[in-house]
């Protein structure tokens, strides 16, 4: 009831509608040009390839905001099974269902949706692999490619966690060292080097999509202001929360050079 209400209720944001569809119908119009034009830095590209498969429609997008809002459902009481008991996914549900918060960004139509439904899939992803045992081959190497594919498209719709990746696979090779040195733990060793594979997978992948920028346009980044979440949330003055939650206007500049 409450996606619906929003649908109905709702203006277009004005991101959708100056960036999002903009580039969008750029991409139905040539899915090739809009990749050597200089306007796909204006955002991370995964929100507007998204919309564009929706017919650049705000009426579909809404649609299959919903669609991907149900799905998740499924993803997060699957991921409580694996990682706990039927029980825990029936919660994670119900929890995910009464947010009024994700009910909102569930829908909305900006990036948010599909990002949302990455981070759920490489999440559902992990917790697969996590739960397989060493005997299973192929299929861990199928968890471990769609968590890495995941991790990737939510990295090319919202790039928050870009900049964390080389991290990411460093701390969980530490992780995987000591678990089994220390604590003669094989198995969550073995887990915890599928994560560094998965980072590393998607390391790769937004690598290419960076080094692409740098051959085009001379920017290595995924988009003006990818990151910016990160840059927020060290920002001692804001407490990490947002400026405008302040009546502070955008440090741009402060995003565009961090």
């Amino acid at each position: 009831f409450q996606a619906v209400l929003i649908s109905t209720t709702e203006a277009t944001p004005y991101d959708t509608e100056h960036t999002y569809l903009p580039i969008a119908n750029s991409i139905l119009q040539s899915s090739l040009a809009i990749w050597n034009d200089v306007d796909i830095l204006k955002t991370a590209p995964g929100a507007a390839v998204y919309m564009a498969l929706a017919g650049a429609e705000i009426s579909k997008i809404y649609a299959l905001n919903f669609l991907l809002g149900l799905f998740s459902l499924v993803l997060i009481f699957n991921t409580g099974q694996k990682i706990g008991s039927v029980k825990i996914g029936i919660i994670g549900c119900w929890l995910y269902a009464i947010s009024p918060t994700l009910a909102y960004w569930t829908v909305y139509p900006m990036g948010e949706p599909v990002y949302f439904f990455f981070i759920y899939l490489w999440i559902w992803a992990c917790a697969w692999t996590s739960a397989l045992d060493s005997e299973n081959k192929w299929t861990i190497a199928t968890s471990i490619f769609i968590a890495g594919l995941a991790l990737t498209c939510a990295i090319l719709t919202r790039a928050t966690y870009m900049l964390w990746l080389p991290l990411a696979m460093v701390i969980f090779g530490l992780f995987s060292t000591f678990s089994k040195k220390y604590l003669n733990n094989l198995a969550l060793a073995k887990i915890f080097k599928r994560y560094v594979i998965i980072h590393l997978i998607a390391s790769i992948c937004v690598g290419a999509y960076i080094f692409k920028n740098i051959e085009k346009f001379n920017f290595p980044s995924v988009a003006v202001g990818a990151g910016n979440a990160l840059y927020l949330g060290s920002n001692p003055v804001f407490f990490g929360q947002e400026p405008v939650y302040f009546d502070v206007m955008w440090d741009n500049l402060g995003v565009k050079k961090g």
